[in-house]
């Protein structure tokens, strides 16, 4: 995306986030977090709602393995 020179915002973040969530992949989705924080951009209320998703997705995997 970068190399087409455009420059991803709140929403283009918010989306990776999510798809994070999705997957279960809560170490990806902090480091979507800090990229977009690096940038000077603001989470929203989706972006925070999405963390708090693959955070629960996550804890019920690690649940469920017991």
């Amino acid at each position: 995306m970068k190399d087409l020179g455009l420059k991803p915002n709140t929403e283009t973040y918010n989306v990776f986030i999510d798809s994070c969530a999705e997957q279960k992949k809560l170490g990806d989705a902090f480091q979507y977090l800090e990229r977009m924080q690096e940038e000077e951009l603001k989470p929203t209320l989706y972006t925070y709602n999405s963390l708090i998703k693959v955070s629960f997705n996550q804890s019920t995997m690690l649940l469920s393995s017991f």
